[in-house]
């Protein structure tokens, strides 16, 4: 009932806001009700599971501001944007000038089902003395190549392909251990690592070190640095060469034929995919595929990966069929990755005919 009141809020405009006078009065110091939202947002989300608890923060918030449940179902919304997308820039606190013009994206929202025009909080000062590395972690982190070999093992250890989850105490206990840093020096590199594993993955699948692993995930180091209080360095990248691909010599000539491997590929890929939850199985896939084209799972796991790309980003383009153009075209955009891990440059697949029942 309650996110049916603050839906209706949204498409009623302004007049019809979930916020009370009573409430509008409890919310209009944008600093005092920044921190209270940030604190019930921070203890109300489970970093990994991913999940934000309403209901948790509404309990908070209300307790903390004295607003009405529906008034700080606005606010859970608002909370859930920014810990959803805006998790790297606010981990050093809710009033970050980088956290702040994260969530600007969410306030005309949170401006509609409140019913309320939302001031504008005051960014907390900014300074290398936020940063959660101390002068003994920053030692230990100094060497850009020996600190990213150690987040890069605890990394792969602490991802799990099938469910997508990163485990955060899982890698902060590899990377304390290995690199000898405090935990909350060692939670700025999980967050950047969760995003490599969720937005660099065919990039990374060959290494950390790889130049293509390296140059994606430089879009996370403004806020690793903002989150350690150091400067990183840039890492070496390792050489690229064909001999590194997973791909034998012996699983070269099952995958050449790109007709013959994309059908293989394109079977398991679709009884790998659970539609409802958005889950694509890399044990499934590897599981058909090695059988199916007798390849090695190490090869088979190139396809894994490409599967997942198509699974994700091509489902409309490619319902009809993997080999329709609108599906080969889309799934290009994997290519260079899949070549990457596999050593060897991928033929074009044969469009198949386009017609009108």
């Amino acid at each position: 009932m309650m996110r049916t009141t603050v839906a209706l809020a949204l498409l009623s405009g302004a007049s019809a806001g979930a916020c009370s006078s009573s409430d509008a009065k409890s919310i209009s110091d944008p600093d005092s009700i920044g921190k209270k939202a940030g604190d019930c947002g921070k203890s109300s989300y489970n970093v990994l599971t991913g999940n934000f608890n309403h209901d948790k923060f509404n309990k908070c918030l209300t307790a903390s501001s004295g607003i009405s449940s529906g008034c700080s179902e606005c606010f859970a919304v608002s909370g859930e944007y920014g810990a959803k997308n805006c998790k790297a820039d606010c981990i050093l606190g809710w009033c970050k000038s980088g956290c702040l013009d994260c969530v600007k994206a969410s306030q005309p929202a949170l401006d509609a089902c409140t019913g309320q025009t939302s001031g504008s909080a005051t960014p907390c000062l900014e300074s290398a003395s936020t940063g959660k590395c101390s002068s003994s972690d920053a030692k230990s982190i100094s060497d850009p190549d020996s600190i990213g070999k150690k987040a890069g093992d605890c990394g792969k250890s602490s991802y799990n392909v099938l469910t997508g989850n990163f485990n955060h105490d899982k890698f902060n206990k590899c990377l304390t251990a290995s690199a000898g840093i405090s935990s909350g020096c060692s939670e700025c590199f999980a967050v950047s690592g969760e995003y490599g594993a969720k937005n660099c993955k065919a990039d990374c699948i060959l290494g950390w070190c790889k130049s293509g692993c390296l140059d994606c995930v430089k879009a996370s180091q403004p806020a690793l640095d903002a989150c350690t209080g150091q400067t990183s360095g840039s890492a070496t990248p390792c050489l690229e060469s064909a001999s590194t691909g997973k791909c034998s010599s012996s699983d070269a000539k099952s995958i050449s034929n790109p007709d013959s491997i994309g059908k293989k590929a394109g079977d398991c890929g679709k009884s790998s995919y659970n539609v409802l939850t958005g889950k694509f199985s890399h044990t499934k896939f590897n599981k058909c595929l090695t059988a199916s084209a007798g390849i090695s799972s190490g090869c088979s796991e190139c396809f894994a990966v490409s599967g997942e790309y198509g699974a994700k980003n091509c489902k409309s383009s490619c319902i009809l069929g993997w080999c329709k153009s609108g599906c080969l075209n889309c799934v290009k955009a994997s290519q260079p990755a899949l070549d990457a891990c596999t050593g060897r440059t991928s033929g074009s697949a044969t469009p198949c005919m386009e017609v009108t029942v």
